[in-house]
């Protein structure tokens, strides 16, 4: 039997609780971009990579910095096109 999806809440509704503990609001991502940048002087993926790595991180600090990461470089694939397309 498979386990219950988030403290004893199986079904829907678990499925859904463990979906919403996994969605960071874009608001909440920015301003952690916005910290991690002037906290790591402006090399915010480095940051997030070495607070993700750090003992101790909480459940949703990683899965916040895990979100920036893939914001990060999201961002940086979107400016390497437009540049390709300049060209």
């Amino acid at each position: 039997m498979p386990a219950p999806l988030n403290n004893g809440v199986g079904g829907p509704a678990g499925a859904l609780a463990w979906l919403r503990s996994h969605w960071i609001p874009l608001n909440e991502v920015r301003a952690e971009t916005w910290a991690l940048g002037a906290r790591h002087h402006g090399r915010v993926l480095e940051g997030a990579r070495a607070e993700s790595r750090a003992p101790g991180v909480t459940f949703r600090r990683a899965i916040l910095l895990k979100a920036v990461i893939r914001r990060h470089r999201a961002s940086a694939a979107g400016k390497a096109e437009l540049a390709r397309g300049a060209a």
